[in-house]
């Protein structure tokens, strides 16, 4: 194989020894992380749930709703989703091992990631099994729900900020030391990796990458909206793959593939970069 890739120019060689490298290297971090992430996922998402809970539980129970029946319903709702799953835990608990309402909703919450639905839930079991004051110590607890949420939302708007900040300089001042990189290595006699092909490879791979990874992280560390909408997800889906096929077979069409052997550059090939950029 290496010797079938030595006949290739520089950028397919590039990218096809990214991809043997990168491959690899992701399956193995994922079977190593998976765990982490799925309990990191079910306490993030109750944890944005979890004081819309709060506030729905005090409400059922300023009408004298038992907490059997609270769960039940909690379960059917569609507003909630990590919530719900939890509530379809506590449920099949009740229902297949025969546990009380009180102990299902215990054991659920003993071993459940997130700190904050467990010392919640916890407490509201203790406080009907020691005959306090319910309603009481609910609304005490949705407030506080409520406080930390308002100081996280605001926490998180400031790392956001820092964030894009980041991504915004190391974007323009990374363009232009590799910009400039490439066409200084393209003018020297020694030759070496520079030139359009540079230019290209940085514009088409670099820049996406950097790109997704900045939209990745601001992804991870935003909170979650309890109503999720699927449909720009099911769009972006879609839209994604046709716009690289489309971009890549105008790039050919338009003679863009002749910049990995040529150095001298055209209207042409100007023309096929912008062109297959704006798609």
């Amino acid at each position: 194989m290496l010797i079938s890739l030595s006949s290739l120019p520089l950028l397919p060689k590039v990218v096809i020894s990214l991809i043997l490298i990168i491959t690899p290297v992701m399956v193995f971090g994922t079977g190593l992380t998976y765990p982490s992430i799925k309990a990191s996922s079910r306490e993030n998402g109750v944890n944005s749930e979890l004081p819309f809970f709060a506030a729905y539980l005090t409400t059922m129970a300023y009408g004298g709703v038992p907490p059997e029946r609270i769960i039940e319903k909690v379960a059917e709702l569609k507003i909630f989703k990590a919530i719900r799953e939890e509530a379809r835990r506590i449920m099949r608990d009740i229902r297949v091992f025969g546990l009380d309402p009180l102990s299902a909703i215990e054991r659920n919450a003993y071993q459940h990631p997130s700190r904050r639905y467990r010392e919640f839930m916890l407490g509201y079991v203790t406080t009907v099994r020691t005959g306090g004051d319910v309603l009481h110590y609910l609304e005490l607890r949705t407030q506080d729900l409520f406080r930390e949420r308002a100081q996280e939302l605001r926490s998180v708007a400031e790392r956001i900020s820092m964030i894009v900040e980041a991504y915004i300089t190391l974007a323009v001042v990374m363009t232009l030391v590799l910009y400039i990189f490439f066409i200084v290595s393209a003018i020297l006699p020694t030759g070496g990796f520079g030139g359009i092909q540079g230019i290209v490879l940085y514009s088409y791979l670099g820049m996406p990458l950097l790109t997704i990874v900045m939209l990745v992280v601001i992804d991870a560390v935003q909170p979650k909206a309890p109503v999720y909408h699927r449909e720009p997800y099911a769009m972006l889906t879609i839209s994604v793959p046709v716009g690289a096929i489309t971009a890549f077979i105008l790039f050919a069409a338009l003679g863009g593939t002749e910049l990995f052997v040529e150095t001298e550059i055209t209207v042409r090939h100007i023309l096929a970069v912008s062109l297959s950029l704006m798609v």
